[in-house]
Parts: structure tokens; sequence; C-alpha cells
């Protein structure tokens, strides 16, 4: 499920949609150790693979068009199993260019807080994704 705001990305924006197969972290039970799901098959015996499970992810946020890009401020919760992890924060998405040639680049940042909870310390955290598309 996908609300977007307008095609310059200002707006309302709210999403809820599962992932699956995504790295999580796991809390090991002496409460101290932090791994994630890639790690889990050598530590933890076989039926352990149920902690790559289903998550749902939802988000909100409301997008602001400027001259070179959309800035958006929201909010983010993921969901699997008994815990959840939920941040709250602010992302710059660089303005769609024509593509050169068939390619396209991008550039966002992104910066937000975690809020801590049972298997993740949380505090500050800062994304910078670079992409290219043929």
């Amino acid at each position: 499920l996908e609300v977007r705001g307008r095609s310059d990305g200002s707006g309302l924006q709210a999403s809820l949609r599962p992932a699956w197969g995504e790295t999580r972290a796991v809390l090991l039970s002496g409460g101290t150790s932090m791994l994630d799901a890639s790690s889990v098959g050598s530590v933890l015996p076989a039926g352990a693979a149920a902690l790559q499970a289903m998550a749902m992810e939802s988000n909100v946020g409301y997008g602001f068009a400027l001259r070179h890009g959309v800035l958006i401020l929201g909010a983010r919760q993921r969901r699997f199993g008994g815990f959840a992890n939920e941040s709250a924060g602010l992302s710059w998405e660089s303005a769609a260019d024509k593509p050169a040639l068939g390619v396209t680049t991008g550039l966002r940042l992104r910066a937000d807080y975690e809020r801590p909870s049972a298997m993740l310390p949380g505090g500050p955290r800062m994304e910078l994704n670079y992409s290219v598309r043929f």
C-alpha cells in the first residue's frame, strides 16, 4: 500500500509494505552479543532460520519541493516478531535529471534518530546513497 505526493515529491507520502529476507539484528540469550541474520546459521541451531521472517515496514512523511530536489520530514517503523524499530528524521533526494545517454544518477542523504528498543541501542544515524541507473 502506498500513497505518494505530487510528481515533484512534495505533499503527503505514506507506505505500508512487507520486507522479506532482509538482514535482521539478533540479540543472543546472553543479552550482549549482536549478530546479523547472515551469521546466525553458524551460531544457532537449524530452526533459527525463522529469525529471517517477514517484517512489516510503515513510513509516513511530508515532502517539500526544492530547487535541486525534495526535502522529506518523516517517521518509519519496522516490526518483526515481537520487536519494533522506530525512527524519525529528514531526508533529501536530488531532483531527477534528464537521462544523458540512457544513464540517470541520484543522490539521497538521510539523517534520523532511532529510538532505543529491546534489540537495538538506538541513537542518531546518517545514510548517504548514490545510484547510477542504465
